[in-house]
C-alpha cells in the first residue's frame, strides 16, 4: 500500500490508461498529480527524425509551461511512463525539494526507436515491458499490466475472434483476409480499428500521396490508409472515434480468442495479451517473442507463423483446466511492484 504518499505520475494520454493508473494509485492510498507525457512527432530524440522537422517540435515549450512548475513541488515518488516529455531538470528539481524521492521509469514501448538511454542515470529504477531489451540494456523486466474492470456475466461467447486497436496498414490487411476467409463459415468477429486524426503532416500530405501514386510498390498500403484517414474512403472495420476501454474489455470477455497484431518491430507483449489471459481467453499473436514471456503457455497463446487464414479453430475452442497466473500483473499489484522501494 502507499498510504499518504505524494506521487507525481507523468504518463502518456493513451486510450485512458493514464486515468486507470491514477485511480489505482489513489485506491492504494496515494495522492496523485497526473501530467500528460506528451509525445512529439518531430522530437530530436526520436531516431530517424530529420533535423529540419525537429525545428518544428514544441516539446521544450510544453515542458517549461506544463511540467517544470510542478517539478518544484514536494513528492515522495515520481513515475514516468516513457520519456516523451522529459528533461533532466525535472528530476533535478524534484530531488532539490526532496533528496530521498524515488524516481521510477517504466517503458511500455520498444526503446530502439528512441534515444532515451542517456537519461537512465536520472532514475532509481528503470523497468521495461520487453524481456529482450531488459537483458540487452541491463534493466528490470515487468510485463504490461491488465485492468481490473468488472464485466457483465455472459452465458455464451458471442464472438469467435476479437481485435481492437489503432489503424495500421498491416492490421487492416490481416483482419480483412480473416473476415473474408471465414465469412462463409458464419464466424462472428469483433474487429474495431480506430483511425485517429492525421498525426504526421509532413508524411501525410498531397505531395507524398502523389509520389506514392507513382511508386506503389515502394509505398504499399500508403494510398489506402491516406484516403481512409482523409475521410475519402469508408470501411466496415474502421471507425473515427476510439472505443472506451471498458467496452473493449467487455467485448473481449465475450470472445473465444483475442488477436494480437503489434507493430512488426515490437518484441514486448501488449496490454491486449495480458488482458486477454486475465479474462481466460486464448491469444493469437504475430509477436514471436511472446514465447519468452513469463506468462506464455502453448495452450493459451499461439504464434501465427504461417498464413493468417489457416486458423486452428479446434485449438481456439478447446478447454483447459489450468490458466496462466497473471494476478501479479493486475494494475494494483503491478504498481506495488514498481513502487516497492518507496517507504
Amino acid at each position: 500500500m502507499l498510504p499518504g504518499k505524494n506521487i507525481l505520475l507523468i504518463a502518456p494520454s493513451y486510450h485512458g490508461y493514464q486515468d486507470f493508473l491514477r485511480s489505482a494509485l489513489e485506491k492504494l492510498g496515494a495522492s496523485v498529480v497526473l501530467l500528460d507525457n506528451k509525445a512529439f512527432k518531430y522530437d530530436p530524440l526520436n531516431k530517424g527524425t530529420h533535423w529540419l522537422e525537429a525545428q518544428f517540435c514544441k516539446k521544450n515549450k510544453y515542458i517549461r509551461s506544463q511540467i517544470y512548475p510542478i517539478s518544484k513541488k514536494k513528492f515522495d515518488a515520481c513515475l514516468f511512463i516513457n520519456l516523451f516529455s522529459f528533461h533532466p531538470s525535472i528530476v533535478e528539481n524534484l530531488r532539490k525539494v526532496n533528496p530521498s524521492i524515488k524516481c521510477i521509469l517504466y517503458i511500455w514501448d520498444n526503446i530502439r526507436g528512441y534515444q532515451w538511454k542517456p537519461f537512465f542515470k536520472y532514475f532509481d529504477d528503470i523497468v521495461t515491458f520487453d524481456r529482450i531489451e531488459a537483458k540487452e540494456l541491463g534493466i528490470k523486466y515487468l510485463p504490461n499490466f491488465y485492468l481490473d474492470i468488472p464485466v457483465m456475466p455472459i452465458e455464451k461467447d458471442r464472438f469467435d475472434l476479437h481485435f481492437v486497436g489503432s489503424l495500421q496498414a498491416h492490421r487492416l490487411t490481416i483482419l480483412e483476409r480473416i473476415a473474408a476467409t471465414y465469412q462463409a463459415e458464419r464466424k462472428n468477429f469483433f474487429f474495431y480499428l480506430h483511425a485517429p486524426p492525421i498525426y504526421n503532416k509532413f508524411r501525410n500530405n498531397t505531395l507524398v500521396y502523389m509520389v506514392a501514386s507513382l511508386f506503389p510498390n515502394k509505398f504499399k498500403g500508403y494510398k489506402r490508409k491516406y484516403n481512409i484517414q482523409k475521410g475519402r474512403m469508408d470501411h466496415a472495420l474502421i471507425h473515427r472515434s476510439p472505443i472506451e476501454l471498458a467496452t473493449t474489455v467487455q467485448t473481449m470477455a465475450q470472445s473465444y480468442c483475442v488477436i494480437d497484431l503489434p507493430y512488426p518491430s515490437q518484441t514486448g507483449s501488449t496490454h491486449r495479451v495480458v488482458q486477454a489471459l486475465a479474462l481466460g481467453k486464448k491469444v493469437l499473436t504475430t509477436n514471436r517473442s511472446v514465447i519468452h514471456d513469463s506468462f506464455y503457455h502453448p495452450d493459451w497463446i499461439k504464434v501465427i507463423t504461417g498464413s493468417v487464414e489457416d486458423i486452428d479453430w479446434i485449438w481456439i475452442y478447446s478447454e483447459h483446466n489450468h490458466r496462466p497466473d497473471v494476478n501479479a500483473l493486475r494494475i494494483d499489484n503491478w504498481l506495488l511492484q514498481l513502487f516497492s522501494s518507496v517507504r
